[in-house]
Order: C-alpha cells, then sequence, then structure tokens
C-alpha cells in the first residue's frame, strides 16, 4: 500500500471542509482560518492580533460599570461596517441610543431583545443567525435569563442543573458561530460573592471560549468625572498568546480615548518621549502633562494618525513573526 503524500491530506482537507465545514480540518496555525473583527481600540487589537476572532466565543466579564457595554457597541459598530448588522440579547435594558450613536453604532442595524426565559433567546439567537444578515451577537448576562428555567429560586435550585443548561447553551452557540460564520460575545458581571449558578455556568462559558476578556475598573481620572481608567486582562486566549494587560480612558460620553492610547502605546514603544511634564514627538512638542497632550492630539487629527501609523509599525517590527504556513504542491 502506497505511503500517504502531502498531496493525500490536502485532499482529505478539502474532503472534510466541504463536508462538515472549514473547521472540520485545518493546518495549525492557517491566518486564513480565524478573520478578526476590530474591537474598536487599537491597544486591544494590538494585544488580541487583529480583535476578536469569527466563528469563536468571547467572553468580557467585569463588574457593573467596568465598561462591557462600552466594548460590545464598539464591535456593533466595527462589524456594521462590514455590511452587516449586530443584535444584544439579555434581560437587562437595552443600551443608550444617544450613547450607542457616538460610538459610531447605526441605531436602525441594532436589534435588541430581552426575552423572557433562556430557551427563548435561544431560539430568538437562532433565527436571528438564520434568516438576518446578523454578524455579531452580544449576549448579556446570560445565566440571568435560565435562572428562569430552573424550578422554583435559582438559589435552591440544584447548582450542577444551572451548569448544565449554560453547557448545553454553550455548545448550541458554539456550533451555530461555525455555521453562520458569526461573531458571538458575552458579557458577564461579577460579583464581590460567589453565586451557585453563575460559578457553574462560568465554568462552561470559560471552556467553549476561545478569548477571555477580564475589565477591572481603577480610580477614575482626577479631575475628570467622566473619564475612568479600566485595566483589561486577556486571561485566556487559545488562539494566540497572552498579552500583557492593557489600561484603557472610557470617556462615558463618547466611549475609549484614542488619543490616550495613542499616547500610552507611543510611550511604551519609545516613539513618544517624556521629560518632565512635557511629551514629545520626533523632536515636536506635544503638550505641558497629560490632559493637554491628549486634548492636542484628539483636535489634532493629522498627528494623531501619523503616531497611530508609526506605532502599529513599531509594534509587529517588535513582535516575533510566525512563519507563515507552506503552500504544498500537488504530488502525484
Amino acid at each position: 500500500m502506497p505511503r500517504p503524500t502531502r498531496y493525500h491530506v490536502q485532499e482529505a482537507i478539502d474532503a472534510f471542509r466541504s463536508r462538515y465545514g472549514d473547521a472540520a480540518l485545518a493546518r495549525l496555525g492557517d491566518p486564513h482560518n480565524n478573520p478578526s473583527l476590530s474591537t474598536g481600540s487599537l491597544a486591544l487589537d494590538l494585544a488580541l492580533s487583529g480583535g476578536y476572532r469569527r466563528e469563536h466565543l468571547v467572553e468580557i466579564s467585569g463588574p457593573v460599570g467596568s465598561g462591557k457595554t462600552t466594548l460590545a457597541l464598539m464591535a456593533a459598530a466595527s462589524v456594521q461596517r462590514t455590511g452587516n448588522a449586530a443584535a444584544i440579547i439579555g434581560p437587562v435594558p437595552p443600551p443608550d441610543s444617544g450613547y450607542a450613536r457616538r460610538l459610531g453604532v447605526d441605531n436602525s442595524a441594532l436589534l435588541v431583545s430581552q426575552p423572557p426565559s433562556g430557551e427563548a433567546a435561544m431560539e430568538i439567537a437562532q433565527r436571528l443567525l438564520k434568516y438576518c444578515s446578523v454578524g455579531l451577537l452580544v449576549l448579556d448576562s446570560l445565566y440571568a435569563l435560565f435562572s428562569r428555567d430552573l424550578p422554583g429560586l435559582a438559589s435552591t435550585s440544584p447548582a450542577n442543573l444551572g451548569g448544565r443548561l449554560m453547557g448545553t447553551a454553550m455548545r448550541d452557540l458554539s456550533a451555530l458561530a461555525k455555521r453562520y460564520h458569526v461573531y458571538i460575545i458575552f458579557l458577564t458581571p461579577t460579583f464581590p460573592e460567589a453565586i451557585p449558578l453563575l460559578d457553574n455556568g462560568n465554568k462552561s462559558l470559560a471552556f467553549y471560549s476561545s478569548q477571555r476578556l477580564e475589565l477591572q475598573k481603577i480610580d477614575p481620572l482626577i479631575s475628570k468625572d467622566e473619564l475612568s481608567r479600566v485595566r483589561v486582562r486577556v486571561i485566556k486566549n487559545a488562539l494566540d498568546s497572552l498579552p500583557d494587560p492593557v489600561e484603557l480612558d472610557i470617556n462615558h460620553n463618547v466611549g475609549v480615548s484614542q488619543a490616550s492610547e495613542i499616547l500610552d502605546l507611543g510611550l511604551k514603544l519609545g516613539l513618544v518621549t517624556r521629560s518632565g511634564p512635557w511629551f514629545s514627538y520626533a523632536g515636536l512638542n506635544l503638550g505641558q502633562g497629560r490632559d493637554n497632550t491628549i486634548e492636542h492630539l484628539t483636535l489634532d487629527r493629522l498627528l494623531a494618525d501619523r503616531i497611530q501609523q508609526d506605532v502599529i509599525a513599531k509594534f509587529h517590527e517588535s513582535t516575533p513573526k510566525v512563519e507563515t504556513p507552506l503552500v504544498l504542491e500537488n504530488q502525484g
């Protein structure tokens, strides 16, 4: 019996993909199998090697007011720029339409749903993906919906029952993501005290999620009541290595401050220098003090874009290059 050649391997890949989908069989590290969606934050995009991955589950967790909804709306704006709609499903009230508009979201292409139960949420999600051009599905506080499906009070129901419900939902949603080639993001609030249903449900979500982001709100910025400093830790990244934590300035009127991201990344990569209170870039004074420098970059978009392009180029230069997978030739 002749030994299988590399051409036979490619034949097997093509056969399984045509029968079971693109995710059935692939070469490890093939970049074409993992298109990404911009998070709306330059620092997060660089940390996640492009952003959220399509056909994979993403979890964003954090306490109330840490910026989970802001990141979800920014992702919705990104997917709308590709021509697809976005949907938010959950028991919590929908986000403010004015705030969503200021983040770049087209409210006419953002669907919101408050289903009465977890079963209804799954049915709505499946129908949206099947019959509508929804490219992003955001599930907010999914565990709260399944708590309504439990007999009696959630606190008196067996903890493993909630875990089984969440586990079944994760399997179904993971299959839907791959079947319809969409992005699915979970927003999970964290609490100081343990909740059995939440803990067991999070175990299923942690297992099936390929990317997990944990948000931690730092002290509000001094003299800027509308700004908050948030630390984002990538605690799981099954598609790449774990990056260092990222700190974002979130303005509760316009979202993540892009100017502060550019300044922080420029300082980290050595493109922006600091001498006392003064910041400079390529011999050009940017401003005195962090707040004044950020305001200058916000007003001068040409300069900010120039620094941003240099930051991206410098980041990729300093990042170890991954070898491109070998393209195999047909061999008889």
